[in-house]
């Protein structure tokens, strides 16, 4: 895999904003292998079918080990690009040793203005930058661009027919992917990655992705694993603020 030093992220940029009810199982099931389809053509066809995405549901799970401590976050959310909203729930449990510490906060950003609710208290700053344009699917969409793709079997997620498939993102995209969230400071090694899509066979819309990254950063290792599912492509949202978000 290409190294680049990168200015590291960690880490909930891979997942961001994200409604609705929590994660479900979505472990494909039915699979078949040996399937006859060209992975240029998915490939295509997904970058086609994903730029008229403007609406849609997420869930995820991000886990992430540095060595002495231990991040879990379960995230749920709807995204509705068009309108300018998202909302996002997360619950992150970080372990040290034998201490937990939990927390939960919810999110919502309209046009440019985000409000974030956390151990009782609203919070209101500026949206980050090119939010509508770097959403959970747009960075799916930034793994497939110019990366190499396997047709690995034909599979089911949550009832529906997928392809799936092997990414090997362009190197440089992941880079510039990383460098593109917001930094913690210090410079990392991005060692590994791992992409895996889950793509509807009828309408080449993403369903599912996993991502494991491995990276270090002033000697320490890092791994992380993503789960993410989408739904709800195109259905109608209503995310509002609440009142007092804004009082």
């Amino acid at each position: 895999m290409h190294r680049r030093t990168v200015a590291l992220v960690l880490l909930a940029g891979l997942v961001a904003l994200s409604g609705c009810a929590g994660l479900t199982d979505s472990s494909p099931t039915d699979t078949t292998s040996n399937v006859d389809a060209d992975a240029d053509a998915v490939q295509a066809d997904t970058l086609d079918a994903m730029t008229t995405v403007t609406s849609y549901e997420f869930s995820a799970d991000l886990q992430q080990d540095l060595g002495n401590v231990q991040t879990d976050i379960d995230l749920t959310g709807v995204v509705n690009t068009t309108a300018e909203r998202m909302y996002q729930k997360s619950d992150a449990t970080a372990t040290r040793g034998d201490q937990s510490t939990s927390a939960t906060t919810k999110s919502y950003i309209a046009n440019d203005t985000a409000y974030i609710h956390s151990q009782g208290v609203w919070q209101t700053r500026p949206a980050p930058e090119r939010t509508w344009t770097n959403t959970p699917v747009d960075r799916q969409v930034q793994f497939l661009t110019g990366a190499e793709v396997t047709v690995l079997n034909k599979t089911t997620v949550d009832g529906v027919e997928t392809y799936a498939l092997s990414v090997q993102p362009d190197p440089e995209r992941v880079a510039g992917y990383i460098e593109n969230q917001s930094s913690v400071g210090g410079d990392a090694t991005v060692d590994s990655v791992s992409v895996t899509q889950y793509v509807a066979v009828d309408t080449h819309r993403i369903r599912k992705a996993t991502l494991d990254m491995s990276a270090t950063i002033q000697g320490q290792t890092i791994d992380q694993t993503l789960t993410i599912t989408f739904s709800e492509y195109g259905t109608e949202t209503d995310i509002t603020v609440p009142d007092e978000a804004t009082n």
